[in-house]
């Protein structure tokens, strides 16, 4: 148990430690103690090394001290994230939206505006949630252009001069 205390006290004051500072008198008699906590503080050495060896290491002419622009060149070429949004939750918002638009004119705050404002502030209201239903829509079908070409594909096609004759 007193080992196990001692390697604890080893590992903490050792990854307290900065890059390149010598261990303290207390610290040192930690690790000439404790054989195990010695070996592995060399092996993190070592694997520190090891990193450092690799991101110092110049691929393709590159500075050592370029790494950020390395980093980001290879976060670029990941692609980037997507949370699908699925139909049902597009059309919950569509509906959300239209309910909205529908309920307005019932509202008390509606009549308290009317009374407020008269009748001036409902066509700048309904031009702004026109602007919102076509904006809805608009990221709908830019999302979803896939699919809804797929759609239209698929059905037959009723319009034109074929269909009279």
């Amino acid at each position: 148990m007193i080992q196990t205390m001692l390697d604890d006290l080893c590992r903490d004051g050792c990854d307290r430690l900065d890059a390149g500072q010598e261990p303290g008198l207390l610290l040192k008699l930690l690790l000439f103690l404790s054989p195990e906590c010695r070996k592995e503080i060399a092996r993190s050495e070592e694997a520190l090394a090891a990193c450092h060896r690799t991101v110092s290491a110049e691929p393709d002419g590159a500075e050592p001290d370029d790494l950020e622009k390395r980093i980001m060149g290879h976060i670029m070429l990941l692609p980037a994230p997507k949370r699908p949004v699925g139909i049902w939750e597009w059309i919950i918002a569509g509906a959300v939206i239209g309910a909205s638009v529908a309920l307005i004119p019932f509202g008390d705050e509606f009549a308290a505006l009317g009374l407020l404002f008269g009748a001036r502030y409902t066509m700048p209201l309904m031009l702004i949630l026109g602007l919102v239903v076509t904006a809805y829509c608009a990221v709908f079908i830019a999302t979803h252009m896939d699919e809804l070409e797929a759609f239209f594909r698929r059905r037959p096609q009723t319009h034109g001069l074929h269909h009279w004759f």
